[in-house]
Order: C-alpha cells, then structure tokens, then sequence
C-alpha cells in the first residue's frame, strides 16, 4: 500500500531506508554488542549460548557477549542468524574481519528489532483500519 499522507509516507520511507543502510552495513548504530572475549586460537569448536550471561561461546576459553536474547534468537526466514554465521565456520579459525563482523551483525539485529518495532507503530498510523 501506498501512505496517502506525505508525513506518513516521509516517516516510513525514513524508516525503511535507515533498516537497508543497517542491512548493508554502512550506517549501523554500535551498540556494543557480541563482543569478542578471551585468548585462544579462535576456533569455532562450538556454538552455545548462555541465557546466564548472555555469552556465545566457540570453545572453552572465547566467546562473544554480550548478545540478548532476542538477538541471538533472531531468524531470517529459517536461519538463527548469529548461530548460522558461525557454524558454518565450525573447525575453521576465525579471521579478525569475522571476529569483528559478528558484533557488526549483532549490533544490526539489535537495530533491526527496534527499527521493526517503530515500522509496525508508523504503519499502524498511516493505515489505521489494516
């Protein structure tokens, strides 16, 4: 549908282009999330995430964190996107470029899910009765 109202139409255009700018990853609000921690050789030996403290380990002294729930949890159609990224790189050592691109993705996760949240709200008042 398209907004009759130039305001409602400005609002979500906003909105959508700001989430494709995070999905392509050159305007991506940092938010100081899947950090890398601990010394290692930076095998993915695993993939766990702890609800405790909401840590993703790839083995038995890294990880990343912090990374919430709804982040880790995020699926894009039937891929968790975080859990996909890095089992697909199971016993494979992790570069410094993939190291840092999982904070990048879980800082635009994080983003998505707000950006989704205000979406909803300004669709809602630009098409009230769908």
């Amino acid at each position: 549908p398209f907004a009759e109202a130039n305001e409602d139409f400005e609002v979500l255009s906003k909105l959508g282009w700001e989430l494709i700018e995070a999905h392509l990853m050159r305007e991506l609000p940092k938010r100081g999330l899947g950090d890398f921690h601990g010394k290692g050789d930076n095998v993915v030996e695993h993939v766990r995430w702890s609800e405790e403290d909401e840590r993703i380990s790839i083995n038995k002294t890294q990880s990343f964190a912090p990374v919430p729930e709804p982040v880790w949890n995020f699926h894009i159609g039937s891929y968790q996107v975080i859990d996909k990224y890095l089992k697909s790189r199971k016993d494979r050592e992790l570069s410094l470029d993939e190291i840092n691109h999982v904070g990048r993705i879980a800082d635009a996760l994080a983003f998505t899910i707000d950006q989704m949240a205000e979406i909803d709200a300004a669709y809602q008042t630009a098409f009230p009765d769908g």
